[in-house]
């Protein structure tokens, strides 16, 4: 059981949470801008996590290692993270 303190502090965490996701994101929407600019890396950025690599490749026309360094590029710039085999975008 979780004492009352414990829940506090964790909806305490999850509010800075959504607040530092909404800072980021503010600060960062500019340039993703720049860097998503076509339907098919909006895509690939999107979807990572979410649609296997295959069918990126497949809607996207890109392939495999493009995706790849699409987003292992990314994970550089701080805009996504790798989660076990697959990233995950962040904003």
């Amino acid at each position: 059981m979780v004492s009352d303190d414990a829940k506090v502090a964790l909806d305490s965490l999850r509010r800075i949470e959504q607040m530092v996701t909404v800072l980021a994101r503010a600060a960062v929407a500019e340039r993703l801008e720049e860097i998503l600019n076509d339907p098919n890396t909006r895509l690939v950025y999107q979807g990572a996590g979410k649609i296997s690599r295959p069918e990126l490749e497949r809607r996207t026309g890109f392939s495999g290692g493009k995706i790849s360094n699409l987003w292992k590029q990314w994970e550089m710039r701080g805009l996504m993270v790798k989660s076990g085999k697959s990233y995950e975008a962040l904003f």
